[in-house]
């Protein structure tokens, strides 16, 4: 009951703009009835209900052409089990205030995600079905597949359940501008990468070079577009690359304010204010445009770039070491499929995350959305993108080899996770304004923040 309540409170304070993910971006479908009985029980279970089409609902943030995209993937699905279903889109500065309010009435749908660390939320709360005996019964779905306490980490019941299935995760690399470096001379990120001296020290200098080349140019810009300063997103990389962390491994204790904590946040500062070296908060440039030297991002957005006619050359390297070297393991959030525990057709839903979530599935949708499958991770489908993407080798050192070579870790999430990263947000920003020196900003972000972590 705790729990519940607490979603509640957490719900109560989030901004409701409903109107803008009305249920027009929706898809069906409406395969024949009976189905096909030759589908694979790995690909599609044929235990399906009788008579009528049962009608499945799905909620995901995108457009209308990512739904119809997953229609057509789940059409053998809904053959094999008498079923149709209904996709609902919204977008995702709207989606947590609808899915929160529907959860509330009791008119979710069957299926939907969920990520940024606000799994915690849901699934404490009670409303993420438990998922292990329908992934567990069919072998070929291959729970060892996933990369190592992947589906484990969603077990905040600690009843050892399954409680979603990642369908993304936010492993990112550092993409670079080749052609600004060749017009500014500066020793590259490729040739800091190839001689072993490729720290975010090394990283924000040759940013400050390409600005003191051009100061029309943006040396470094961490945040992903549209971020532009989110504390936990954009900077919980660099704080494991210097040992620490914001949270400890359960979220129970405050760590910032450690010495690798302190340091790092101060190295971001002093890039932003004193060596002219990293974008301003605020800043939203693309590298896209051709003004930012070096990005970091996920691996989806190379197809922006490789799909958007951009007028300069392009590669990706691994992110760079900070003291603690190779022990400093890479950030990542995840996405998760999730079936309605409260749902009119749990086991059903159930099933179609097994069959979405199979390797096969992933791999078919690995351009989109970089999955934790360690098959789908090294299959030429995924490394091998084509024209106008990175190589295959620097794809592979990028997102591959990195993981392998440092792990990763994400956070565990509480109730009031999403009061927790606006409140860091906050007192990262007045650190930046000058409002707080680095070491006493932390201090008071800690003191702010007591009454979010896990108890």
């Amino acid at each position: 009951m705790k729990k519940t309540i607490s979603l509640f409170l957490v719900l109560a304070m989030l901004l409701a703009a409903l109107s803008a993910c009305g249920d027009g971006g929706s898809a069906t479908s409406n395969p024949p009835a009976g189905g096909n009985t030759d589908t694979p029980a790995s690909s599609a279970p044929t235990d399906s209900p009788s008579g009528d089409p049962v009608e499945l609902t799905i909620s995901i943030w995108g457009d209308e052409a990512r739904a119809a995209a997953f229609t057509e993937s789940l059409a053998d699905f809904c053959a094999a089990n008498n079923c149709t279903v209904t996709i609902n889109t919204c977008a995702v500065a709207d989606y947590y205030d609808k899915l929160s309010t529907q959860l509330g009435a009791g008119t979710a749908s069957d299926v939907f995600w969920v990520a940024d660390s606000k799994e915690g939320t849901y699934i404490s709360g009670g409303w993420c079905a438990n998922l292990r005996d329908v992934l567990e019964a069919d072998a070929a779905w291959d729970i060892g597949d996933f990369y190592e306490n992947v589906l484990e980490r969603t077990d905040y019941i600690g009843d050892g359940g399954i409680y979603g299935v990642p369908f993304s995760f936010g492993v990112r690399a550092i993409f670079w501008n080749k052609t600004l470096f060749e017009a500014a001379g500066v020793k590259t990120p490729a040739e800091c990468v190839a001689d072993g001296t490729w720290t975010y020290e090394t990283m924000f200098d040759l940013g400050s070079q390409i600005n003191a080349y051009d100061s029309a140019k943006i040396g470094v810009r961490l945040w992903p577009v549209g971020n532009i300063g989110n504390a936990i997103n954009d900077f919980a990389d660099i704080w494991r690359a210097y040992g620490t962390d914001i949270v400890n491994s359960n979220s129970t204790e405050f760590t910032l304010d450690s010495e690798g904590g302190i340091k790092s946040t101060q190295l971001v500062y002093d890039a932003m204010f004193k060596q002219n070296a990293h974008a301003k908060p605020g800043d939203d440039t693309a590298f896209l445009s051709g003004n930012v030297a070096m990005a970091r991002d996920v691996f989806s957005y190379m197809r922006n770039i490789a799909e958007g006619s951009v007028d300069f050359e392009w590669d990706i390297v691994p992110q760079p070491y900070g003291d603690a070297g190779k022990d400093g393991p890479l950030y990542t959030g995840y996405a998760y499929w999730c079936a309605n525990a409260n749902g009119d057709h749990v086991e059903l839903a159930s099933k179609l995350i097994r069959y979405i979530t199979s390797s096969e599935k992933q791999l078919e949708w690995c351009g989109t959305f970089l999955t934790p499958r360690a098959s789908v991770m090294t299959s030429d489908t995924l490394l091998n993108r084509g024209e106008g993407y990175p190589s295959p080798e620097s794809i592979k050192a990028a997102f591959v080899d990195s993981v392998d070579e440092r792990g990763l870790t994400g956070y565990t999430a509480t109730a009031d996770w999403t009061l927790f990263q606006t409140t860091a947000e906050q007192y990262h920003e007045l650190i930046w304004a000058g409002s707080y020196s680095v070491e006493d900003g932390i201090a008071a972000l800690k003191e702010a923040s007591q009454q979010y972590l896990n108890r």
